[in-house]
């Protein structure tokens, strides 16, 4: 297999380049069969590894195990995209992928596979990994049959002649990208956070820094597609709000002590989530 980092430059580049020469969120173009192939291919995949690595975290009790198989699913798909052509490179579907991979490093994953005395030591932190990229698994096969196969791959069919189908636009896609991209705000908020019986707090349902650590991360990726989305004007606001979060976020993860559990802290951050959520739905912004 080839270095992970290598894999995600590779993806990243792709991405980006494509909307340095047409503008917008980067999304779209490329051929379409080629595309229908690989998305097949890699939820397929991923849905083969998430099969083997649920199997040993809940029936073998191999959590590291797991947590191999989930890191090298995703890089196997980023990998499996580059016999693929520019549509493959340029579909949601593929940077999902890259984005997965790339937040996986950010947790250190790689290093922790590497060792025995990480993976013995980490134990628990190794389990809220796990959690995450289950559902992370199933975010992606979302993407993929929701906007690329829906969407994207119809967009490439009339890209070149806008006049057979207006519900395939440019301006058609842009909003099913900021679609998603809102909804994985929702569902990781979601899926991670839970509220208190007195339901006047929120908790994280796995570690609290990985909660964390993922909270910054996505809400800085979102803001980033919302300044790359051809309705950059109209969320600049929203954008710079979860730029902020984001930013605000990792700084108090940073903090090494237990204080980093606070209730008030965390319910602070789900709250100030939830309300830009509906200012980007809204498409209004309290300043």
């Amino acid at each position: 297999m080839k270095n992970s980092l290598l894999i995600l430059s590779l993806c990243l580049l792709s991405v980006s380049g494509f909307a340095r020469e047409f503008g917008g969120s980067g999304i779209g173009g490329g051929y379409v069969f080629s595309m229908v192939n690989w998305c097949d291919d890699a939820i397929i995949l991923l849905n083969e590894s998430k099969s083997e690595a649920v199997e040993k975290s809940y029936v073998l009790k191999d959590e590291s195990g797991a947590l191999r198989t989930y890191y090298n699913g995703l890089l196997m798909a980023a990998e499996l995209s580059s016999q693929g052509e520019t549509s493959v490179q340029n579909s949601l579907t593929l940077r999902s992928v890259a984005r997965g991979i790339r937040f996986a490093q950010i947790l250190g994953v790689p290093q922790i596979l590497s060792t025995e005395r990480e993976l013995n030591s980490r134990a628990l932190e190794i389990a809220s990994f796990n959690r995450f990229l289950d559902w992370y698994y199933s975010y992606i096969e979302v993407v993929a049959n929701v906007v690329d196969k829906n969407y994207y791959i119809p967009y490439s069919y009339y890209r070149s002649r806008p006049e057979l189908n207006e519900k395939f636009s440019t301006k058609v896609l842009e909003e099913k990208f900021i679609d998603v991209t809102v909804q994985l705000l929702k569902d990781y908020a979601q899926n991670f956070l839970g509220l208190r019986s007195q339901g006047d707090a929120y908790y994280p349902k796995i570690d609290s820094r990985i909660f964390l650590m993922g909270l910054s991360f996505f809400t800085g990726e979102a803001s980033k597609d919302l300044q790359d989305s051809l309705f950059s004007e109209v969320y600049s606001c929203q954008s710079k709000k979860l730029a902020s979060l984001s930013r605000r976020v990792n700084s108090y993860s940073s903090v090494r002590s237990s204080a980093i559990d606070d209730p008030r802290k965390i319910s602070g951050f789900a709250l100030e989530l939830y309300s830009i959520i509906d200012q980007i739905n809204s498409k209004s912004c309290l300043r």
